[in-house]
């Protein structure tokens, strides 16, 4: 079912990690202390569900002048009975330049359906997005659903969530969340804990909710959603 656990598994993670990888290769002063990449590496995910695995995530970054080239490769299967009921493969590449992205092209293949999304800055310093649901704009700024790193919350007001999967553009909102809700693998790590919310609107089917939790240094280590099924899916961050 292609809106049902497959959805709201990708919805968190993929496409998402330049802006984690941009948090990290931008300067300290710009991101008060959050120290550099360097000039190229891999940061490398595990997906759980119910406590097992079921796929992975790894990102590959280098620098480019004042930003970030980065891509991301995201595999995800889900067995029965030893029998592949779900599959999902996702392949991106974002280009972000001196703290905000600039563009963005993706492919993704569900149970064999194809979706794909492209964001360019257009004439009037705008993103203008193009997916499988038409074309829109966001405001250069908009905070990216990857919400990798919690500096891009601090300065999020006045400016929507932009969804890297679909390309909808949602009213945002953030709450406090509880620590020790985190998985206890790494919850002695973490320091700040959010609900993060993208409010439904006119032309998207659905709205968007993830509970997250980020480390001393501002970078996410966990979130979690809830599927359809009631399953409870984790998305771990296993490398340093």
């Amino acid at each position: 079912m292609r809106h049902g656990l497959s959805l709201l598994l990708i919805w968190c993670w993929i496409a998402v990690s330049a802006f984690f990888v941009w948090a990290h290769a931008a300067s300290a002063s710009d991101f008060g202390g959050i120290p550099d990449l360097p000039n190229a590496g891999s940061l490398e995910f595990a997906v759980m569900r119910d406590g097992s695995e079921i796929g992975h995530h790894i990102v590959t970054f280098n620098r480019k002048g004042d930003g970030v080239e980065m891509s991301v490769e995201t595999r995800v299967q889900v067995k029965i009975l030893g029998i592949t009921v779900f599959r999902y493969e996702h392949d991106s590449a974002e280009l972000w330049n001196k703290g905000q992205l600039i563009k963005l092209t993706s492919r993704s293949n569900e149970n064999g359906d194809i979706d794909s999304l492209s964001v360019d800055l257009d004439v009037e310093d705008r993103l203008k997005i193009n997916g499988n649901g038409g074309q829109t704009t966001a405001p250069l700024g908009a905070v990216p659903s990857s919400l990798w790193y919690l500096g891009s919350l601090e300065d999020a007001q006045g400016y929507p969530l932009l969804h890297t999967i679909h390309g909808g553009v949602l009213p945002l909102k953030i709450t406090p969340f509880e620590r020790d809700q985190a998985s206890d693998a790494i919850v002695d790590r973490v320091e700040t804990a959010l609900i993060v919310e993208g409010e439904k609107v006119e032309g998207v089917d659905e709205a968007f909710y993830r509970e997250l939790w980020y480390d001393k240094d501002g970078l996410l280590i966990e979130a979690r959603i809830t599927a359809d099924d009631g399953s409870d899916v984790r998305f771990t961050r296993v490398s340093p």
